[in-house]
């Protein structure tokens, strides 16, 4: 297990037991396989893309009974996000996402505990009294 993995599962432990939060890995890659029937070698393609971030999942927000995409991209302590994963971060966040590199479960914490935050903060004008 690479100490990135490490990281990876460590937060979905810590974070998966919260009420409010739905998290789930996402695996990227390509299955290669033989078709029989067709003879040939075929490729279908798995997860939300390259760059997409290690974990997506959906935040519960109780005041207005909506959900708001929050994802982690889980790095190793020292490393950081490849060109591709910091496109992929600014394009799913211009639709709205909130996406969080960490490379601890202290860090993710914090990030769902901003993430709340910036919920309410967004949501605030629009909560009925």
């Amino acid at each position: 297990m690479t100490l990135e993995n490490k990281v990876q599962r460590d937060i979905e432990l810590a974070l998966g037991a919260e009420a409010d939060l739905m998290l789930l890995r996402n695996t990227v890659g390509v299955a290669k396989f033989y078709n029989e029937k067709t003879a040939k070698r075929q490729m279908v393609t798995y997860g939300l893309g390259t760059g997409s971030p290690d974990l997506v999942g959906i935040l519960y927000d109780e005041y207005t009974g909506l959900g708001v995409w929050f994802c982690i991209e889980c790095k190793a302590p020292g490393e950081t996000s490849t060109v591709k994963q910091r496109e992929v971060r600014q394009a799913w966040e211009a639709f709205g996402a909130l996406v969080y590199e960490c490379h601890s479960v202290n860090e993710a914490r914090m990030s769902l505990d901003l993430a709340r935050a910036t919920i309410r903060r967004r949501t605030a004008f629009s909560v009925p009294a």
